[in-house]
């Protein structure tokens, strides 16, 4: 029989600073209902973590890609890889890859799977909380992060430092399609699961910004608000729609979820910029 291990107790993020793993998710482990990657299946660790150079090996960029709205993090007209911070975010110093663990998430391409440290330990843990919260659930699907070393990404204008992360929507019943994002809508969106997520990242402290379609938005704030998991002032205050009439950049504000059109079918997390 196969023990069901946590990602820090397989070795996938020895490098990392472990994971707090709450009492009562390791005592779901133990009682063996957990399905987490075991030693029977678990890929192969990326690269030593710690051995890595500060770009890891040279890359040739390729030329920027032109500006979009699909994927914006920044006000229209920004390129957006500055973080909001001032932090330079258009390389990847030190970047992780994230580990290999299907049952928590699947990832697209490896190559565009790197991160920092802040990006690939709230990931992780998220994703835990996720399968506790929703053990019948399927594994988050993760798009792009970066790629080693940073610099322009194809299809991006951000996702150039390790500070942003593309995720599934959860629909159906904690669905989420394995096979890449899918767009959902107010009739098949899960409320809870969608909302249980937003609240995780949030509660890393470390997710700076969400990025979602204002129709999915203003859903998970009235879910918010009807179903007593929020109140009004606080679930107003973390979804901000456009017609809010909020004073200023939306992009100065702090863990907040707001509209930028094309994500209709995932999510865009920014985390913070941790020198």
């Amino acid at each position: 029989m196969v023990t069901a291990r946590s990602p820090s107790e397989n070795g996938l993020l020895s490098s990392l600073p472990t994971p707090r793993l709450p009492t009562f998710l390791a005592l779901f482990y133990a009682l063996g209902l957990g399905t987490l990657t075991s030693a029977a299946h678990a890929a192969p660790p990326g690269p030593d973590l710690d051995q890595l150079g500060p770009f890891g090996p040279e890359l040739a960029l390729d030329p920027a890609p032109a500006p979009t709205t699909t994927d914006a993090v920044g006000d229209t007209g920004d390129a957006g890889p500055v973080a909001d911070d001032g932090c330079d975010a258009t390389r990847l110093m030190d970047g992780v890859r994230l580990p290999d663990l299907p049952d928590l998430y699947t990832t697209w391409d490896p190559d565009r799977a790197w991160g920092t440290r802040t990006l690939a330990e709230t990931l992780v843990r998220v994703a835990e909380e996720m399968r506790w919260q929703f053990p019948y659930g399927d594994p988050l699907v993760i798009g792009d992060l970066s790629r080693e070393g940073g610099g322009p990404l194809q299809g991006h204008r951000s996702h150039q430092g390790g500070l942003d992360a593309d995720v599934g929507i959860y629909w159906g019943k904690a669905n989420q399609h394995q096979q890449g994002f899918r767009t959902v809508t107010t009739d098949d969106i899960d409320l809870a699961a969608n909302l249980a997520f937003v609240q995780a990242l949030f509660d890393t402290g470390d997710v700076e910004r969400i990025l979602l379609d204002r129709s999915l938005i203003r859903a998970l704030r009235d879910y918010a608000i009807e179903s007593g998991e929020m109140t009004e002032a606080a679930a107003r205050a973390m979804f901000i729609l456009p017609e809010d009439g909020v004073e200023g950049s939306l992009f100065a504000l702090d863990q907040v979820v707001h509209h930028v059109p094309g994500h209709h079918h995932h999510f865009h997390v920014r985390v913070r910029c941790t020198p």
